[in-house]
């Protein structure tokens, strides 16, 4: 079961499922030999039924934001010693 580097099964994986099972294959015998989710095979022949290969990516989770550069308020932050306060054993609160 081939998966691709962030975890995830690769589309040209996930079209050959789909293919099988569209050609007739049952999808909990897919499953069995692929040792995946029934429920999994028959939610990528939706998608691919409903807007074809280009349907079969895997958009899982919360899209990345791009990195924003370091601005110079973190950096002044990190030089007074974080959040933590300016030196070491200072406890805020109970101010000793």
């Amino acid at each position: 079961m081939p998966l691709t580097e962030s975890g995830r099964h690769s589309r040209d994986f996930m079209l050959k499922v789909v293919e099988r099972l569209e050609a007739g294959e049952r999808a909990s015998a897919l499953a069995i030999e692929l040792n995946l989710n029934r429920t999994i095979v028959y939610h990528w022949r939706d998608r691919f039924r409903a807007n074809g290969a280009d349907a079969l990516t895997s958009k899982r989770g919360r899209p990345r934001t791009p990195e924003v550069p370091c601005s110079g308020e973190r950096a002044r932050v990190a030089g007074q010693g974080g959040w933590l306060g300016s030196g070491a054993g200072s406890d805020r609160r109970t101010g000793a």
